[in-house]
């Protein structure tokens, strides 16, 4: 079947479909990555906070936190940017998280120095739509999570950053069902 959203074939035999399409089910899909791991910095930063505006004081409307906290590096206030990449994307070929990494980065570039001047440390946080993290983000939750075994005393640290690294790929996979199963009652109206 095509779907009715895109025109491209809704069960392709690699499931990329599925994770390329369906804008309105992605974004509550990143949405749903950036609470796991909202939750997951708020256990070791009480003052975690989600979509943060006016961080950039020469461009208030620029909200390049999806999560603000101090959980997330040992010395910055990190505004983390969460980003779901699938791999079949257009110019992808490699890693598609360091992909993702580079276009945020980019995109962001003209402001890192006023954000570091400021204390805050951009970190993208991405994920391959198969619920591979970046090697970055696996340090942001091991941060996250010396932080909060030292606010909640003894619970082991890798039992928590492994934990939250599941949920955010639980919540991925449930995104690319999502993205596949609007697509499909898409073909059927």
């Amino acid at each position: 079947k095509m779907c009715g959203v895109c025109g491209s074939r809704v069960m392709d035999e690699q499931g990329t479909h599925a994770l390329c399409c369906s804008k309105a089910e992605s974004t509550k899909g990143h949405y749903a990555v950036r609470d796991v791991l909202a939750a997951a910095f708020a256990a070791g930063d009480a003052s975690t906070e989600c979509e943060v505006q006016g961080l950039i004081p020469s461009a208030p409307s620029l909200r390049p936190a999806d999560i603000l906290t101090r959980a997330g590096h040992e010395r910055f206030l990190a505004a983390v940017d969460v980003m779901v990449k699938a791999p079949a994307t257009a110019g992808v070929d490699g890693d598609c998280t360091e992909l993702g990494k580079r276009e945020k980065l980019n995109n962001y570039g003209p402001y890192l120095d006023e954000l570091e001047g400021l204390g805050i440390r951009y970190m993208p946080a991405v994920f391959s739509a198969y619920g591979r993290c970046h090697p970055d983000v696996t340090k942001m939750l091991k941060q996250a999570a010396l932080r909060a075994a030292r606010c909640r005393g003894g619970v082991p640290v890798e039992e928590l950053q492994e934990r939250w690294a599941r949920d955010a790929a639980a919540v991925i996979w449930s995104r690319a069902a999502s993205i596949n199963l609007r697509c499909v009652r898409r073909t059927q109206e």
